[in-house]
């Protein structure tokens, strides 16, 4: 019986490779909460983010051979997983819509001008996944793969094949329902 509390991260790799369904269920639950998070800030809900985990963890056991033992296995993990959320989108692309249209700024009340770090320290971690999940897929996509994974614009496009300023227009209107999305969670539970 493997004890994933007592086993390094490498022996549960090596047992994975061995095609050891213990080792593997270490693996999973060593980093499911981890790599569920990144999922939910692409899904549109849980049901969507555990079924892209699920789909993530069957390629990370199928590409385990190639895991460069000399690099962070987490970050090659993440990779695979973000890629998984990627291609799920991609073939529900009737969900994603992308737009093309630049955003334009409506008036800001003032009880909107808030800057976006005290809107952060008003909610918790849950409100601001629920926040992020209520925005359009397409805006999702390109507001979790620029602002949270790094990746230019020029990446991005390639990515999702659209062209640079279609992804940094849909960061844009990102951003801003981001903000109205927080500021209306902030209210209801402010109960206004």
């Amino acid at each position: 019986m493997v004890n994933a509390n007592i086993m390094t991260e490498n022996d549960i790799i090596k047992g994975c490779l061995k095609n050891n369904r213990e080792s593997q269920k270490a693996l999973y639950d060593m980093f499911y909460t981890k790599m569920l998070g990144i999922c939910q800030r692409y899904a549109k809900d849980n049901t969507e983010a555990k079924e892209i985990l699920q789909e993530g963890f069957y390629k990370v056991f199928g590409d385990l051979k190639n895991f460069k033992v000399t690099g962070s296995f987490e970050e090659w993990l993440r990779k695979i997983i973000v890629n998984s959320c990627i291609e799920h989108l991609r073939r529900n692309k009737q969900n994603l819509i992308v737009s093309t249209v630049y955003a334009t700024k409506a008036p800001v009340k003032a009880e909107e001008a808030m800057s976006d770090e005290e809107l952060v320290l008003q909610i918790g971690s849950s409100e601001i996944i629920k926040a992020v999940q209520q925005l359009t897929p397409a805006y999702r996509m390109v507001f979790n793969l620029f602002s949270i994974e790094k990746y230019s614009h020029k990446e991005i496009a390639g990515m999702l094949d659209i062209s640079e300023d279609t992804s940094e227009s849909n960061l844009s209107k990102a951003k801003f329902n981001l903000r109205k999305n927080l500021r209306q969670l902030i209210k209801n539970s402010d109960g206004r």
